[in-house]
């Protein structure tokens, strides 16, 4: 995906000082940025993650990681987040030219979303009432909200969705420098990817875009990613069981919807913004500009739904 070779996992677990065994490491399907593995050692099972390479170019990209994982074992001790092993006091690991992180293997699986229960929704709303409970705010360095205005470069034939991008691109900005004076540190990316199911029990995954975020607009988008059947309708059931129990963790002062709602806008836009320019980039190998030309396609699809779909949510959180 990178363009990178298979590394040497065996070897960096035993360079951290593991008992690796013999057995070659299995990849873990998931992940749309970097890879990982699942090695055993005596001491037990770990998943390495490699970084994607592009991704840590970025001037802001070490800082970012370390600081997410920070506040997820900040806040291990009340909710169950999967935190990153530390070595040398740092939990990224410089190895054969490229970073890696290590993890210890989390039993379990993601649910699809026709597996999901209003039962997962309310664990799911407990686990970001009790985030936003700590009030968390954002320091000095962490990065700030923001939504950039892009240029939207599509293919001849798509100049009407070039428009309507660049229209709800000025509502996502505006709405958020609205919400953000609120804003407290948080995943950001609490939808069913991130979340090992295992024995009915929640175990939050993937901390690296955790961040300062709007309450309001954290608890919007966890209800509409868990709230959603396998042919993405709404469930009232399961809005009702996440917002209930997240509820009983927090007390949001009432939220403007409206605004939330047009916020709700920027994670995808950044994503698609993202994935247009890798799916063009002549430096990626051809496998990440085909990822990037199918995140670009599935991403537009989303933002297409999700204004269908905003609406009906309001009514359903005002019911």
């Amino acid at each position: 995906m990178n363009g990178l070779g298979m590394p040497d996992i065996l070897k960096l677990l035993r360079r951290l000082g593991f008992d690796a065994s013999a057995d070659f490491p299995r990849p873990l399907g998931g992940g749309l940025s970097h890879q990982t593995w699942a090695a055993a050692a005596a001491e037990g099972t770990f998943v390495v993650k490699r970084l994607n390479p592009i991704v840590m170019k970025r001037p802001a990209a070490p800082g970012n990681f370390r600081r997410s994982e920070l506040l997820a074992r900040t806040l291990a001790d009340e909710i169950p987040a999967i935190t990153a092993l530390r070595f040398h006091n740092d939990v990224l690991i410089p190895f054969e030219g490229g970073i890696y992180m290590v993890f210890p293997f989390q039993p379990g699986r993601i649910l699809n979303r026709d597996e999901i229960t209003a039962g997962h929704c309310a664990k799911i709303g407990a686990v970001l009432g009790k985030i936003h409970r700590r009030n968390i705010r954002p320091d000095a360095e962490s990065a700030g909200i923001e939504c950039p205005l892009h240029s939207w470069p599509l293919p001849a034939g798509q100049e009407r969705t070039a428009v309507r991008l660049k229209q709800v691109n000025l509502l996502a900005r505006q709405a958020l420098e609205k919400l953000k004076r609120n804003a407290v540190m948080s995943h950001r990316d609490l939808d069913s990817k991130n979340v090992l199911w295992n024995r009915g029990e929640p175990f939050i995954i993937d901390w690296e875009a955790a961040g300062p975020v709007p309450p309001a607009l954290e608890l919007w988008e966890a209800l509409l990613n868990w709230g959603r059947d396998g042919g993405g309708k709404l469930r009232p059931d399961r809005i009702a069981a996440l917002l209930d129990a997240y509820r009983q963790w927090n007390c949001l002062p009432p939220p403007d919807w409206e605004s939330v709602g047009h916020a709700g806008y920027a994670g995808m836009l950044g994503w698609l913004n993202y994935n247009i320019a890798r799916s063009s980039n002549p430096a990626l190998s051809p496998e990440e500009r085909q990822l990037g030309a199918k995140q670009t396609a599935i991403t537009l699809k989303e933002i297409i739904e999700y204004e269908e779909q905003a609406p009906q949510l309001r009514r359903l959180i005002d019911g």
